[in-house]
C-alpha cells in the first residue's frame, strides 16, 4: 500500500488497474505505452473504475530519452514473439520468423536498461513476457544482470503451486490456466 508503480508497456490497462488496486488510495500508478488506441482504451477504463491514483502517458523507449520519474516498482510486460499465446492465436506460429525473436530480445534488453534507473533504491523491477524462448527470457535476464550490478534476482513463490523460485519462472501453457509466460523479479540493491 502507498507505493508508486510504473507500468511501462501498459496496453489497454489490465495490469495497470490491478496495480492501482494493490497500491490503494495512498499509492500512485503511472501507465505508459506507445500505442494511441491502447492508451485511449486505458483512459476509458481508468475513468470507469473511478481511479484517481493513476496517470496515463504516451512514452516510447525508442526515442532514446530516459524517463525523469522514479518509482518503488517498475513493471515491464515487454513486447515479445508471443509464442506463449499460440493456443489462442494459432496463426501466429506461421507468421513468426527467427529474426523476430532476435529483434524482440534486443528491444526487451533496451527496455530494461532504459527503465532500470527509474527504480528507487531497494525497489523492484518486474520483467514479464508471454513467450517461451530462452533468448527473450533467461538470456535477457542474465545480460541485464551482467550489465547492472546494482540489481539482483529476488526469489518469489510460484503463483500456481507455492514453490519457491530463484527469481524467475517460466510457465508453459499446459501448467497454468492461460497462456505461456515468463516472469523475473529484480531488486535494486545499489551495489
Amino acid at each position: 500500500m502507498g507505493e508508486t508503480w510504473w507500468d511501462v508497456c501498459a496496453g489497454a490497462g489490465g495490469k495497470t488497474l490491478h496495480l492501482a488496486d494493490l497500491t490503494g488510495s495512498q499509492g500512485r500508478v503511472l501507465a505508459t505505452d506507445t500505442r494511441f488506441v491502447a492508451l485511449e482504451e486505458l483512459r476509458r477504463r481508468v475513468r470507469r473504475a473511478g481511479l484517481t491514483n493513476t496517470r496515463v502517458l504516451a512514452w516510447d523507449v525508442s526515442n532514446g530519452r530516459r524517463p525523469e520519474w522514479t518509482a518503488d516498482g517498475v513493471l515491464v510486460d515487454a513486447p515479445c514473439s508471443g509464442i506463449g499465446t499460440w493456443a489462442r492465436n494459432p496463426d501466429a506460429r506461421w507468421r513468426l520468423r527467427r529474426e523476430d525473436i532476435a529483434h524482440a530480445a534486443a528491444r526487451q534488453a533496451g527496455l530494461l536498461e532504459c527503465v532500470a534507473g527509474s527504480v528507487r533504491q531497494d525497489g523492484r523491477l518486474v520483467y514479464a513476457t508471454c513467450t517461451l524462448t530462452r533468448r527473450e527470457n533467461e538470456e535477457v535476464v542474465m545480460k541485464f544482470l551482467a550489465k547492472r550490478t546494482d540489481y539482483v534476482l529476488e526469489p518469489f513463490e510460484n503463483p500456481l503451486n507455492g514453490k519457491p523460485t530463484n527469481g524467475f519462472l517460466a510457465i508453459p501453457p499446459w501448467e497454468g490456466p492461460g497462456t505461456g509466460m515468463f516472469i523475473a523479479r529484480f531488486r535494486r540493491t545499489g551495489r
